[in-house]
């Protein structure tokens, strides 16, 4: 097995990917209230990941075209969000 290490230029690209991501996921926490449902939590990644000039990974996933992959209450792993599920 090759271990491939990474280089600077690579770290930091990751670096600042994690950056975007966190201050995302950061202002996406503040949004869960009571009330508020899958789909504006949906809506605010889109606006958001695109603000930070990023694209959103799971958009990449053939057949899948959200953002998130967001399950309220009773779900358990992985959801689609809806404007129906609440938090």
């Amino acid at each position: 097995m090759d271990i491939h290490l990474k280089s600077e230029k690579q770290i930091e690209i990751m670096r600042e990917g994690g950056a975007k991501l966190a201050r995302v996921r950061d202002a996406l926490y503040e949004l869960v209230n009571p009330g508020v449902s899958a789909w504006d939590i949906e809506l605010a990644a889109v606006r958001l990941i695109a603000q930070e000039g990023a694209e959103a990974s799971f958009k990449k996933v053939p057949g899948y075209k959200w953002a998130t992959c967001i399950n309220v209450n009773t779900g358990v792993v992985h959801g689609i969000p809806k404007k129906r599920d609440r938090f």
